[in-house]
């Protein structure tokens, strides 16, 4: 058997002098506690026991849209902000008081459809 030479991958020379920034740090834990919290998976004895949430951000004209989704729990909340530089400060202040609304899922919504057994014959 012939070994087959991986292809050299280049990064950006942009990307390639970049640090990973976390935001998963003593700074970032301080400041934004529930966001991390929302954003981050939890592991036990080896097993992820809750799935990472997801944080998007859309523009909507000139309204900044953050939907935050945590598809363990299958809620998911949205909210506008005004700055996306100040978007994970608006973002903690709107969850500690609790001025944003959860719903479920699309997931979630999907698979706890009712079932009408006397439709089905």
């Amino acid at each position: 058997m012939a070994t087959e030479k991986k292809p050299v991958v280049e990064a950006a020379k942009i990307l390639a002098k970049r640090a990973q920034a976390v935001l998963d740090d003593a700074e970032g834990k301080k400041a934004f506690p529930n966001v991390l919290d929302l954003l981050a998976e939890r592991w036990q004895a080896g097993k992820m026991t809750r799935q990472p949430g997801r944080l998007s951000v859309r523009l909507e004209g000139s309204a900044i849209i953050v939907v935050i989704e945590c598809p363990t729990e299958g809620l998911q909340t949205s909210f506008a902000v005004n700055s996306i530089t100040t978007l994970f400060a608006e973002a903690e202040k709107i969850l500690t008081q609790g001025l944003c609304q959860w719903q479920l899922t699309w997931d979630r919504k999907k698979n706890n459809k009712p079932v009408i057994e006397t439709a089905i014959q």
